[in-house]
């Protein structure tokens, strides 16, 4: 039970207050014998009540990478390129070479949002291997005129359930070199928004820069990148794991929002809503593989959507062979295959198998008759 979803929620903090006003009030005030009653009752119902929040909000490694290793990442000291961190708080893929994340993978739920202020605890990561260089903790500046902050991956309001979680996206291994006006702008404002979903989803979360160059800001030689991605999947409240939720959902009610910005002062009287691609493009530019843990198939269509905007229609098709046995293999081709969501060999489901955004292998299903073949996709409906 996530105790924020209580009834009983909202009278935590007057219960507290009550308590303390007792205890704090000029003698006299209140009858002592009220006190004597009131008192004990108040700070153990609000002692208990507060247990029970804090027990809801979970936060757990294995929570932050739910969706899969976009880049195949492990612990290995000796890859100095691309080394796994796995936190409570988040996942990182970390590049010594650059000093910064390649991605940061974390859960997000209305658990994870709580009162803690932010506490600007900048540290070095002192937990890298042996060999791995230290990042000081000193702000970027200015570089060839493009003033720089230190621009967290997993931002400091997405973990304000606890002072050491908040503490940990502090380390220098969780910030990358962002433009201030990006920073503090457009990025700022999609964390804000992705915060407003949490009452009614559960949100998968992968970011990153990419793109590098030769320019590095700070003492300690930070590389810029050229670009920030981020990819966010929404999943439906429920039990059970995210994963669990997003694989037995309809691929059509869940929502995908990946943008990609300029890492430069160009975002500056943008918003973050100007800068929406899809999975399949960040995948493309990033190298990265997205949503691996997820079947083929809905990886593919999830990787496919466009937030905001209709999915694009199938058109025609073609296949080959032009007949077949049961469990045939049959190739087929034609536009925006990767959102395909069902396929029927006169009016038999089929298996099938995304391979690219314009081909589908699908399988002669038991008791198929010659006769048409169906595609269905987000788009529509194209029949051969």
């Amino acid at each position: 039970m996530r105790f924020s979803n209580s009834p009983l929620a909202p009278f935590v903090p007057i219960m507290t207050l009550l308590a303390a006003t007792l205890v704090r009030a000029p003698k006299n005030i209140f009858p002592k014998s009220l006190t004597r009653k009131l008192l004990p009752l108040l700070l153990g119902v609000s002692t208990l009540f507060s247990a029970v929040q804090q027990a809801a909000a979970i936060i757990d490694a294995s929570r932050q990478m739910q969706l899969g290793n976009p880049t195949g990442v492990t612990a290995d000291p000796n890859n100095h390129s691309h080394y796994l961190i796995q936190r409570s708080v988040e996942s990182i893929d970390y590049s010594d070479t650059n000093g910064c994340p390649n991605w940061a993978s974390w859960d997000l739920t209305a658990s994870d949002v709580g009162l803690i202020d932010r506490s600007d605890a900048w540290a070095v990561d002192t937990s890298l291997p042996p060999g791995f260089r230290n990042i000081g903790t000193g702000t970027y500046g200015t570089v060839n005129g493009t003033s720089y902050d230190r621009g967290h991956m997993c931002p400091s309001q997405d973990r304000t359930d606890t002072l050491p979680d908040n503490v940990t996206l502090f380390i220098m291994s969780n910030l990358i070199v962002q433009d201030s006006k990006n920073n503090e702008g457009l990025w700022g404002a999609f964390e804000g928004y992705c915060r407003t979903l949490i009452s009614t989803q559960e949100l998968l979360i992968t970011c990153g820069p990419y793109n590098f160059g030769s320019t590095t800001a700070g003492a300690s030689h930070v590389y810029v990148a050229s670009n920030i991605f981020k990819v966010v999947v929404c999943a439906p409240l429920g039990t059970g794991s995210a994963l669990s939720r997003i694989t037995n959902a309809n691929p059509s009610s869940i929502r995908v929002i990946a943008i990609e910005t300029p890492n430069n002062d160009s975002v500056s009287g943008h918003t973050w809503q100007n800068y929406i691609t899809s999975t399949k493009q960040v995948q493309q530019d990033t190298g990265y593989n997205f949503f691996s843990a997820l079947p083929n198939n809905l990886a593919w269509v999830l990787r496919s959507k466009v937030d905001g905007q209709a999915p694009a229609a199938p058109g025609s098709i073609s296949f080959s062979p032009l007949s077949g046995f049961v469990a045939t293999g049959i190739t087929i081709t034609g536009a925006n295959m990767d959102s395909t969501t069902n396929v029927t060999f006169n009016g038999t489901s089929a298996s099938y198998t995304i391979n690219s955004p314009t081909q589908i292998t699908a399988f002669v299903p038991t008791a198929a008759a010659s006769g048409p073949i169906t595609v269905t996709t987000l788009g529509g409906v194209v029949t051969s």
